[in-house]
């Protein structure tokens, strides 16, 4: 018999974990949504009920919940769980949330499993997420762990004292590392180099520092002017880009040299 599975919250983080668990042989009863076209687009591409039209609470063996963490802050989280739902095991994905964080009456259960994976679109997210690696955080890990292995898929166990750093550093290794791509862009463009050139011929070099850092680790993943320790040339590019009236891009490159120059000893 398979296992009945709804999702609480059916954006792109709760579609992609349904799909990963709907080709492991798992069964998608519903999913649930403030957003009703949300809702509706998840129930035709799983071919399940809408939530929304079922009686409830839905009953089922696994509740996978998606939600965003400030709704997941919410004082009323919990009775708008018991009025949807009726289950055991709850799964949440938030990256900074704990499980215990996720207060729900009458559930025995709880884990966090967070995606380390960068999921902007929707198409992004169900072609990515099997390739992710999955934090699993709870006082029952091991279940999660399980699971995950069942999905063939790779995770780890974080403690919840660690929960934040953790999530910290994705930030960081993923969100945030978007800002210097952009600034990287603008200043291209000011170059004269259109957005696909910048793509098609940045790339290679953005994707080689990767390469260092999976084979050199992050002691030998520097290279360029601060390596060389060329801080002429730091300062004539951080006055090149307030020539071009890139200030914001200025002041990032600025920092992020400055950070690289006390970290290589030259500050």
């Amino acid at each position: 018999m398979k296992k009945g599975v709804c999702v609480w919250g059916t954006g792109k983080v709760g579609t992609a974990f349904a799909q990963r668990l709907a080709e492991y042989g798992y069964h998608i009863i519903a999913g649930a949504d403030i957003d009703f076209e949300s809702e509706s687009r998840f129930a035709a591409y799983f071919k399940c009920g809408l939530a929304s039209d079922m009686p409830q609470p839905i009953s089922c063996n696994l509740l996978v919940c998606s939600l965003p963490d400030a709704v997941m802050r919410l004082s009323d989280l919990n009775e708008r769980f018991n009025s949807l739902f009726s289950v055991n095991r709850v799964i949440h994905t938030s990256g900074s949330l704990s499980a215990d964080s996720l207060k729900l009456n009458n559930v025995t259960d709880i884990l966090s499993i967070h995606p380390l994976i960068s999921m902007p679109t929707m198409k992004a997210a169900l072609s990515r997420f099997q390739d992710a690696y999955f934090a699993v955080e709870g006082k029952k890990p091991e279940w999660g762990i399980k699971l995950m292995k069942k999905l063939d898929l790779k995770a780890f166990i974080i403690r919840r004292s660690q929960k934040m750093l953790y999530h910290t550093a994705a930030v960081l290794a993923g969100n945030l590392v978007s800002a210097p791509i952009i600034a990287a862009f603008q200043s291209a463009e000011a170059a004269g180099i259109s957005e696909d050139d910048f793509i098609l011929r940045f790339r290679p070099l953005m994707q080689s520092v990767l390469d260092n850092l999976a084979n050199e680790g992050t002691q030998n993943i520097l290279s360029g002017p601060v390596k060389r320790k060329d801080i002429n040339l730091l300062e004539q590019q951080i006055e090149a880009l307030n020539e071009a009236e890139l200030p914001d891009e200025s002041k990032l490159y600025d920092f992020l040299s400055k950070y690289l120059q006390i970290k290589a000893g030259l500050l």
